[in-house]
């Protein structure tokens, strides 16, 4: 069986449709845990979305086999989306999710229910085990993380932004770290607006020109 070929078109036809009515769940065509973050998102119904994954399994191993890194990582996004181990199919899978949306729609949280996560969040911050297991974890990805810059497009190439303040002063600047710092600026808030997530940020405007 071609598993790479039913996937294509289970995704394919998800992007020419006009998303389905009721539950459906997001689901990204190339799997964050080995591609990163990407906007590469379809909405699928729930059926779908366990079959696109459990074809997804079989395309790794096939083609990478059993051990390697990225198919232990597929194969573990099936045995999450199966639960508690039991006899799983696309069908139950569906039918468990939508009842589950239903159970938690329209169920606003009471202040004490707030409180209590507001209270767990802050424990596992304390916990200092906890802290350190998140502390390995970090460090070892970063290990893997391409530190010579050689693999971004921007890499060797300076980008030239234009700044205009809420006063209608333009300006320019190769370095925007600096210019946010002597500006009393955030950095993050103008990278939203360069990938249009924002529209200001302290009545400043901004984009890139190279």
């Amino acid at each position: 069986m071609n598993y790479l070929k039913h996937y294509c078109n289970l995704i394919r036809k998800a992007e020419n449709r006009t998303p389905p009515e009721g539950y459906t769940e997001k689901h990204h065509t190339f799997p964050k845990s080995i591609f990163g973050k990407n906007n590469r998102v379809v909405v699928l119904t729930a059926r779908e979305h366990y079959i696109a994954h459990t074809l997804l399994e079989r395309i790794y191993i096939k083609r990478y086999g059993i051990k390697d890194k990225r198919t232990n990582q597929m194969i573990t996004a099936v045995i999450c989306m199966k639960g508690n181990g039991e006899y799983c199919n696309s069908f139950l899978y569906e039918y468990t999710r939508k009842r589950f949306s239903n159970c938690l729609k329209n169920i606003p949280k009471t202040e004490e229910q707030k409180k209590k996560m507001a209270e767990k969040s802050i424990q596992r911050y304390k916990n200092m085990a906890e802290r350190e297991k998140v502390s390995v974890q970090m460090k070892k990805y970063h290990k893997t993380v391409d530190r010579n810059g050689k693999n971004n497009p921007n890499y060797n190439r300076g980008c030239f932004y234009e700044l205009i303040s809420q006063e209608g002063v333009i300006g320019y600047t190769n370095k925007l770290v600096t210019f946010c710092q002597n500006n009393n600026l955030s950095r993050s808030a103008f990278c939203r607006i360069i990938s249009n997530k924002s529209v200001y940020h302290k009545g400043w405007t901004i984009q890139k020109i190279t």
